[in-house]
C-alpha cells in the first residue's frame, strides 16, 4: 500500500556525486517547485565495503549499487530504511584487466515476484581500455535470495551505457553501441524480458536520430520513449505509444535551444561524472528525467542545470536547490519501506 501511493508523495531524484568525494543526496520532486527546496545526504552504510560506487538500477524504492571501476561487489541498498545487502561475487573470468566493462539491469519481475539483477559483461582486447569486438558478450542473472549468478549464454549485442536506460512492460532496455565507420548502420533498441530472460530487437522508428549517440531512451508516464538531441541543440521527445509497433511511434514534444542561466554566470564545470572510463556514456548534455503531475518536463543540461518546461508556453524555469553540487548523476528514484532482507527472502 505504501509503494502504491509512494509513486506520486516519495518520488524523488537521487544526486551521485563523486567529488570531492563519493556521495548521494536526494530531493523530492514535489519540492522542486518550493522555495525551500534542498538536497539532502543520504546515509551510505556500505560506504566500507564499497568507498567508490555507482549506482546501476533502482526499483520499489532499492537501489542496485555496483563498484566504480571493478563493477563487482554489487549491492542492493534502501536510502530510506538504511540497509543493504552484498550480491554473490561473480568470480570466474569476471576478474580485474580482462573486462573492459559491465552493463546492468535491476527489476521486478511480476510474473515470478521476485527481484533479478542482469550483468551482461564486455571483455577488453589487447589493453583494459580496448574492447574485444570479436568476443562476444556473457550474461549473467541473478535472484535476489539465491547463491550464484546463473549464465545465460552470449549475446551479439553491443550495449551502450553501464546500467537499462528504460524499463517498461517487465523489460529493461538498451541501445546498441554504434560503429559510425558504418555508413548507414543505426543503433538498434534491444530488450530483456526479466520473465523469460530473452533478448528481442524492438521496431525503431526511421528518424536521424538513432544514427547518433544523442538519443537516450527514457520511461515517461509508463512508455518507451526516445530523445533525440540535434547539432543546433533543439531536441525531439519520440513515444511509442504501442509497445513493438513501429507505427506507434510519434513525436511528442519539440523542446527549443535554452542555455540555463547558471551557465551564463559561471560558465560550465567541464569534469566527466559518471565512470572515469570512457566506455560509461554517461555525460549527457541534454537529458529528460521525468514529466511532473503538473505536465512540465523535468530536464538535466550537462549533468549540471536541472530546468523544468513548460509545454504549452515553451518557458524554461531554473531549478536552484539549496545544497546543489556542481556536476552530477542523477536517478529516478521512489522512495519506500521495502525492507532488502525482504526482496532477498521472495527468491522461491
Amino acid at each position: 500500500m505504501q509503494l502504491a501511493n509512494a509513486a506520486d508523495q516519495s518520488l524523488c531524484l537521487v544526486l551521485h556525486s563523486e567529488f570531492p568525494k563519493f556521495v548521494l543526496y536526494n530531493v523530492l520532486v514535489n519540492d522542486l517547485g518550493s522555495r525551500y527546496k534542498e538536497w539532502k545526504r543520504l546515509i551510505l552504510p556500505f560506504q566500507e565495503t564499497l568507498s567508490r560506487f555507482e549506482i546501476v538500477g533502482s526499483c520499489n524504492g532499492l537501489l542496485c549499487v555496483s563498484d566504480y571501476e571493478l563493477d563487482d561487489p554489487v549491492l542492493i541498498y534502501n536510502p530510506l530504511t538504511w540497509d543493504y545487502k552484498l550480491l554473490p561475487d561473480k568470480g570466474g573470468e569476471h576478474l580485474k584487466g580482462k573486462v573492459y566493462r559491465c552493463v546492468f539491469g535491476f527489476g521486478f519481475d511480476p510474473k515470478t515476484m521476485v527481484y533479478k539483477v542482469i550483468k551482461i559483461v564486455h571483455y577488453a582486447g589487447s589493453s583494459s581500455k580496448v574492447p574485444d569486438l570479436n568476443r562476444k558478450p556473457d550474461v549473467y542473472v541473478v535472484t535476489l535470495g539465491s547463491e550464484e549468478w546463473t549464465y545465460k549464454g552470449q549475446t551479439h549485442y553491443q550495449l551502450t551505457g553501464s546500467s537499462s536506460e528504460a524499463f517498461v512492460n517487465g523489460k529493461f532496455h538498451w541501445l546498441t553501441h554504434c560503429n559510425f565507420l558504418e555508413v548507414g548502420k543505426c543503433q538498434d533498441i534491444i530488450s530483456f524480458d526479466l520473465s523469460t530472460e530473452k533478448f528481442q530487437e524492438l521496431a525503431r522508428p526511421d528518424f536521424e536520430g538513432l544514427m547518433k549517440h544523442t538519443c537516450p531512451l527514457v520511461t515517461l508516464k509508463g512508455v518507451l520513449s526516445a530523445v533525440i538531441s540535434y547539432d543546433d541543440e533543439t531536441h525531439e521527445i519520440w513515444k511509442m505509444r504501442d509497445y513493438n509497433v513501429k507505427e506507434s511511434w510519434s513525436r511528442e514534444f519539440v523542446i527549443g535551444k535554452y542555455i540555463p542561466k547558471i551557465f551564463l554566470t559561471f560558465g560550465q564545470f567541464n569534469s566527466y561524472p559518471g565512470r572515469g572510463r570512457i566506455d560509461g556514456y554517461r555525460k549527457h548534455k541534454f537529458q529528460v528525467i521525468c514529466i511532473l503531475s503538473n505536465g512540465e518536463i523535468l530536464l538535466l543540461y550537462e549533468n549540471q542545470a536541472l530546468v523544468s518546461y513548460t509545454v504549452e508556453t515553451g518557458k524554461f524555469t531554473d531549478l536552484k536547490i539549496k545544497g546543489q553540487r556542481f556536476e552530477y548523476l542523477s536517478t529516478l528514484h521512489t522512495g519506500s519501506i521495502i525492507s532488502v532482507n525482504a526482496a532477498f527472502n521472495m527468491h522461491g
